[in-house]
């Protein structure tokens, strides 16, 4: 069969921290956006005048040379759109105490269950649509808030654990702002998905009171960090059991990084348990970018007036490094890698985007079909992603910078409507500063 691209559909051009050059296409830094004239001479905002036909070039290294955007006008651009780089977030629900407010209903004798639908209508999954999962605890004849919050946390990471990857992480929370630990104990190490944890020396009692069993451990020093309770210490081995495999990612530091709770305090506080959502795998080109979501109802004839609260939504953000890495590959098929899956015929793909950078974004959406003797619809987006950080001393998208590209492009375009423009109304005409980044 026959091999097609298409080119006029969207084109993606992802910059790096570099500082802009002033010669030629040839000399372009690696990462550099630049403009140039169809005849190949870089533009300067005193050459730049709307209705001037120009193309976006962006540098890479010399072995791979330059890619560039077809030459367009003013005439062919339809709409400009600016958008700064947005943080995503992750869900975040806690049952009972938050570390401030809020408690655990204690009923003796009682199934606790908390369901949680996981969102998994996702292609690369064998789950279509709901995924349920859950936290059951049942209390005995003399219920406590510390055992129902220890007893959900632990089985919910037991749940979890199963899965090929920890979409919700878990913790067990108390309010008590917790007690300095012996400065002997020193050395602290928590290992994931173990009870043991290791200690210089364990039942130290320097400066503060030693551990107890009974009493509780926090791998950390704030309110919402995890609690396990303590139920064995060996002062031969210096070692201490926690009541549930760590649920964290191994962690060790010096003794003033974690704390402990007397059973009396653990006994007078409030509990809750956290529910956040975890970092999901994602490769380019085969695992696609995604946020762990779920629903999240507690049975209410065992909870009663236990307050949930979905203290965070996930929101996806803008120009996150993967969002920006996955639209990357997927565009380089529009002009000529068809085989976006098939890695057996699939072409050497050399990225442009860098591992942990966040990315502004402008897009330019052109049509070039709509003059004529017979008018055809021929549109196209030409997407510039550029680091959010701009650090690089002359950067060539930084208004500081002389003959900026944001400054040429608002010469070139001038009047065309833009959407998220810094001085204009949305859908306004394109003015100066409209496309200014920081």
């Amino acid at each position: 069969m026959a091999n097609y691209s298409q080119n006029n559909h969207q084109q993606v051009l992802v910059g790096k921290d570099v500082a802009k050059t002033t010669t030629t296409i040839a000399a372009l830094n690696d990462g550099e956006i630049a403009i140039f004239t169809p005849g190949g001479t870089m533009y300067t905002e005193a050459t730049a005048d709307a209705g001037d036909m120009f193309a976006i070039y962006l540098g890479r290294a010399a072995a791979l040379g330059p890619l560039k955007s077809e030459a367009f006008s003013k005439a062919d651009v339809t709409r400009v759109s600016k958008k700064a780089y947005v943080a995503p977030t992750s869900q975040l629900d806690y049952v009972g105490s938050n570390g401030t407010s809020g408690a655990i209903e204690t009923n003796n004798n009682t199934v606790y269950r908390a369901t949680i639908e996981l969102d998994m209508g996702r292609p690369e999954t064998n789950h279509s649509g709901v995924y349920v999962k859950d936290m059951v605890y049942k209390t005995d004849a003399s219920a406590t808030q510390s055992e129902i919050a220890l007893g959900l946390a632990a089985s919910g990471y037991a749940n979890l654990s199963r899965e090929a990857e920890q979409s919700v992480t878990f913790k067990a929370l108390c309010d008590d702002v917790g007690d300095a630990l012996g400065t002997g104990m020193d050395t602290i190490t928590f290992t994931k998905g173990s009870k043991i944890v290791t200690a210089t020396d364990v039942d130290d009692a320097t400066t503060n009171p030693a551990v107890l069993v009974g009493g509780f451990l926090r791998a950390g020093t704030a309110v919402t960090d995890d609690v396990y309770k303590i139920v064995a210490i060996d002062a031969t081995a210096n070692t201490i059991t926690l009541d549930a495999p760590f649920r964290g990612e191994s962690v060790s530091g010096v003794d003033t990084a974690f704390e402990s709770i007397t059973a009396a305090d653990g006994a007078a506080g409030n509990w809750g348990v956290s529910l956040a959502a975890g970092t999901l795998d994602f490769v380019v080109g085969k695992v696609n970018d995604k946020q762990a979501t779920w629903k999240l109802s507690l049975d209410a004839d065992s909870f009663g007036a236990t307050p949930l609260v979905n203290s965070v939504k996930s929101t996806p953000g803008t120009g996150t490094n993967q969002q920006v890495a996955q639209l990357e590959y997927f565009a380089n098929g529009n002009n000529g890698e068809l085989y976006r899956n098939e890695v057996r015929n699939a072409f050497p793909f050399t990225s442009n985007v860098v591992a942990g950078e966040t990315y502004d974004v402008i897009e330019i959406e052109v049509d070039k079909g709509r003059s004529g003797l017979i008018a055809t619809s021929n549109p196209q987006v030409i997407s510039l992603f550029i680091d959010s950080g701009k650090d690089t001393s002359g950067h060539y998208a930084l208004a500081a910078t002389s003959d900026d590209i944001t400054d040429m492009l608002e010469d070139l375009l001038a009047g065309v409507p833009v959407y998220g423009g810094a001085v204009t109304a949305n859908g306004g005409a394109l003015a100066d500063g409209d496309l200014a980044l920081t």
